[in-house]
C-alpha cells in the first residue's frame, strides 16, 4: 500500500525516472507535506521512504536477474560407475566409497573400460559430490538398507506338533 501511494505521489508531483532527490514543482509542497505525514503516521524511516519513491511502480514486479547454473562437472558415465561401485561394495557412506575407488578401479576398468576422462573424474570426485549424485539412488534403495535395528518379521507358520489343540 505504501509504495502505491508513494508512487501516486510521484505521479502527482511530475517526479519521474527514478530520482526522487530532485526538486519538486513549486506546486507539490502541500502534497509533500501529505507524503510526509503518511509515511510518519508508519513510522518509516527517511531511507526506506526514499527507497519507495525510487522503487518500480506497485503494478509491476521488480526484475530479479536469472540465476546462473554451472554446467556439470560430471558426465553421466561417472555417476553409473559410481552407482556401479557403491552398490557392489554394499552400500558404504561416501566418504568410505571415495576411499574405495582406487581398490575397485581393477574391477571398473574390466567391466566398464572408462575413457581416462571418465577415470579420473571417478577417482577426482569428491565424498560431497558423491552424496548429491546418489542421492536420488539412496532415496530409492533407502527404505530396505538403512535405519533398521528390530529385525524384520518373517512370515512363520505356527509350529504344529502332535498335542497341539486344533480350533473349531
Amino acid at each position: 500500500m505504501l509504495r502505491r501511494v508513494a508512487h501516486e505521489w510521484k505521479v502527482a508531483t511530475g517526479i519521474s525516472g527514478g530520482n526522487s532527490s530532485a526538486l519538486p514543482p513549486s506546486g507539490a509542497v502541500r502534497e509533500a507535506d501529505d507524503l510526509e505525514r503518511i509515511l510518519s503516521q508508519h513510522r518509516l524511516s527517511p531511507k526506506y521512504a526514499i527507497r519507495l519513491l525510487n522503487g518500480p511502480p506497485p503494478d509491476r514486479k521488480p526484475e530479479h536477474p536469472r540465476a546462473r547454473h554451472r554446467p556439470a562437472s560430471y558426465s553421466a558415465g561417472v555417476i553409473s560407475i559410481l552407482g556401479a561401485v557403491w552398490e557392489a561394495a554394499g552400500f558404504p557412506c561416501a566418504v568410505r566409497l571415495k576411499a574405495l575407488l582406487p581398490l575397485w578401479m581393477p574391477w571398473v576398468r574390466k567391466r566398464f573400460r572408462p575413457r581416462p576422462a571418465t577415470e579420473q573424474g571417478v577417482l577426482d570426485i569428491s565424498a560431497r559430490q558423491i552424496d548429491r549424485r546418489l542421492a536420488e539412488r539412496k532415496k530409492r534403495l533407502s527404505h530396505g538398507l538403512q535405519g533398521r535395528t528390530k529385525p524384520r518379521r518373517q512370515a512363520v507358520a505356527a509350529p504344529q506338533w502332535a498335542g497341539a489343540r486344533q480350533l473349531p
